[in-house]
């Protein structure tokens, strides 16, 4: 996914934006075009104007290792709908009730998001008209070999990219049980795309060694079907990772895990999850059911995400132990009412203080809490976070 530096006259057009701010009636003007200097004003209260760069989806991140840098100050709305997958969203009437008895999806109520929400605007997942062919020790790709016996995965098969492997582009696969396991060293690029997993065991879909790539999961779907997998979806080594290493995650779908959805305890590197959803996760009773909780030792960027947990408990969205920069911010949260939607740690040993904050933007959510308390609001940039039954803010 190709990066960009944020533009060196972004304080420029910060001050341009709040200028124009004061010139603008207290009328509603939902607008989520991509990459221009806007925002979102509503009716007796103001929201943050945030400027800054409109996302890509290309295929292949930038090598360079001076170009890696997260672009954490984004337009007010970047969603991921120019770049999604056609078909129906897979949830599309579930924002329509707030407030209640509303009735359908409204952008220009305070209660639900302004921006597009992935499952719910656009649809997620593998795209349109791809065929899919069962991996085997015949067609793997060049940098792979097929191995009966993957370290992880309870001893499944799987796809192996090799520690000397260079550009890998693993795509088209009906995975079923099978693993795909990443031991890159070098400064490869790994793409894994329009791949589907059917779980019927534990088996982890991808697992991550001590990688060193740039790795970009893009239009997969993950189907657990009640699975209690040890950590989640995908996973890293624990204590694995490189702190080169860049693992961004996006339009994809993942369903019906019976503890969390992610669990990276010690991974290192930058991490970005952006555009994607996540239905059912905590299945299983007495799990630790967060839907994400990235522990990966680096900057981590989760944006535009949908968490879905209408039949198991959850502990929401977490952000556990990245440094700075990091951010969580476009995100829906709809579960069960008596847990607490989101919590980040933004302790000053991970880089963040008052002049380097964390940043919590516009995010929504159903739950009882929408923000768990254990953080230090002098290193946080929290606001425009909205309660959607009664469109109030949190904090």
């Amino acid at each position: 996914m190709a990066r960009s530096a944020v533009p060196s006259d972004a304080p420029f057009e910060i001050a341009l934006a709040r200028a124009l701010w004061r010139l603008m009636p207290r009328a509603d003007y939902p607008i989520s075009r991509p990459g221009r200097v806007y925002a979102k004003v509503l009716p007796m209260r103001r929201r943050d104007v945030i400027v800054g760069l409109a996302s890509s989806a290309t295929a292949w991140p930038r090598a360079g290792r001076a170009e890696r840098a997260l672009p954490l100050i984004e337009s007010a709305w970047v969603d991921g709908l120019a770049n999604a997958p056609t078909g129906t969203p897979q949830f599309q009437n579930i924002l329509n009730n707030y407030p209640a008895g509303h009735g359908r999806r409204d952008k220009s109520v305070i209660n639900q998001p302004p921006f597009n929400v992935p499952g719910v605007d656009y649809r997620v997942g593998m795209q349109t008209g791809v065929t899919l062919v069962t991996p085997s020790a015949g067609n793997m790709p060049p940098g792979c070999t097929w191995s009966t016996h993957t370290t992880s995965g309870s001893g499944g098969s799987g796809i192996v990219v090799a520690a000397n492997s260079g550009n890998v582009t693993i795509q088209n696969f009906d995975m079923g049980n099978a693993t795909i396991e990443i031991h890159t060293t070098g400064l490869a690029n790994v793409l894994i795309k329009n791949c589907r997993w059917n779980l019927t065991g534990l088996y982890t879909p991808i697992f991550f060694f001590t990688s060193n790539a740039i790795t970009t999961i893009q239009y997969c779907e993950m189907y657990a079907n009640g699975q209690n997998l040890p950590d989640g979806f995908i996973t890293w080594q624990q204590g694995g990772g490189s702190a080169n290493a860049i693992t961004t995650i996006e339009y994809c779908y993942f369903e019906k895990t019976g503890g969390d959805g992610f669990d990276w305890r010690g991974g290192a590197g930058q991490f970005v999850f952006q555009f994607s959803v996540i239905y059912d996760v905590g299945m299983t009773p007495n799990q630790h059911p967060d839907i994400t909780q990235i522990q990966s030792g680096g900057p981590q960027k989760m944006w535009n995400n949908l968490g879905y947990n209408p039949d198991a408990g959850t502990q929401g969205f977490g952000a556990w132990d990245p440094i700075f920069p990091s951010s969580t911010c476009q995100h829906v949260f709809i579960g069960p009412t008596s847990t607490t939607a989101y919590s980040i740690n933004d302790g000053s040993a991970l880089g963040f203080s008052p002049t380097n904050k964390f940043i919590f933007h516009n995010n929504h959510h159903n739950a009882i809490r929408g923000l768990y308390p254990n953080y230090i609001t002098a290193n946080a940039d929290v606001s425009g976070n909205i309660h959607m039954p009664n469109g109030a803010t949190f904090s």
